[in-house]
Formats: C-alpha cells, sequence, structure tokens
C-alpha cells in the first residue's frame, strides 16, 4: 500500500498551483506584449512627426534670410515687425505654408504645426543678427496631445 502512494500522480492541490502559476506568467507576458505594442506605434508616430518637422524646416531653409519675415508677417512693413512671428498650419494662407496641413493630415491624427520666427538681437528683423526658427508638431495620441520640437538658427 505504502509502495503504491510513492507512485501515484500530483495531488488536486499540486495540479492547481501549477496551473495559477502559469496563468500568472501568462498575463504578465501578455501584458508586455500589448505595452510593447503601444510602444511600437507610439515610435512610428514620433517618426511620422518627425519626418513632418525636417519637411517644414526644409521649406523654410529654402527662403532667403530676408524672405522668412518677409513671407510671414502680416505686417505692413514686415521688416519692421519687433514681436514674434507666428504661423499655425491650420490657419495659415501664405502659399509656402499651404502644403503643410494636408501632409500632416495624412500622417498624424489631430496634428498641426506652429512655427516661431523670432528675432535675435536688433531692434526688428531688418536689422537683427539673425532668427531662431521653431518648429513644433502637436499631434493626438490616446487622448493626451504629444509635440516634437526642432530648432534652427538663420544667420
Amino acid at each position: 500500500m505504502m509502495l503504491r502512494r510513492r507512485q501515484s500522480g500530483f495531488s488536486l492541490v499540486e495540479v492547481s498551483l501549477a496551473i495559477g502559476l502559469l496563468g500568472a506568467v501568462l498575463v504578465a507576458i501578455s501584458s508586455l506584449f500589448v505595452i510593447g505594442g503601444k510602444r511600437v506605434r507610439q515610435g512610428r508616430e514620433r517618426t511620422e512627426a518627425l519626418s513632418v518637422a525636417t519637411h517644414v524646416m526644409e521649406t523654410l531653409n529654402q527662403m532667403s534670410f530676408r524672405g522668412l519675415y518677409t513671407n510671414f508677417s502680416v505686417a505692413s512693413n514686415p521688416g519692421g515687425a519687433a514681436g514674434p512671428i507666428s504661423i499655425d498650419s491650420r490657419t495659415t494662407t501664405f502659399s509656402a505654408a499651404t502644403g503643410w496641413q494636408p501632409l500632416i493630415d495624412e500622417k498624424l491624427e489631430g496634428g498641426y504645426v506652429l512655427v516661431t520666427l523670432t528675432r535675435l538681437n536688433g531692434a526688428d528683423f531688418r536689422t537683427s543678427e539673425g532668427i531662431r526658427v521653431r518648429t513644433t508638431i502637436f499631434w493626438d495620441d490616446l487622448n493626451r496631445t504629444r509635440n516634437l520640437t526642432l530648432e534652427a538658427v538663420r544667420f
């Protein structure tokens, strides 16, 4: 009788414990796959945002120093503007920037670009030593607004 008891299989408690442990490990591993999938999607969106921001910066780099503040200023004397000039892709009517929003809509959900031109020294843009060009892309990601900023200085 003693010999037979030692050769018997696992008890119900042991089997239940093993199944519970296996289930916990599988839940932990599957949650890692879900988190990994979200990170891959966020990385893809960040790459798309960087692509759009680079496109915008390349468009602005094709303009001359003077062309930067004259093309985007609404002032009657663009060179005399002292404050920063902001360009919003959702509302701009300037021909150089009208192609930005369709590109953003194609790549990013709820996205738009905000370009800010700030003079460096000098009383106005005409007499400034340089222009700081800041391009910020905004987009929606799981009910949160994300952004990415590129910045350059033109002399």
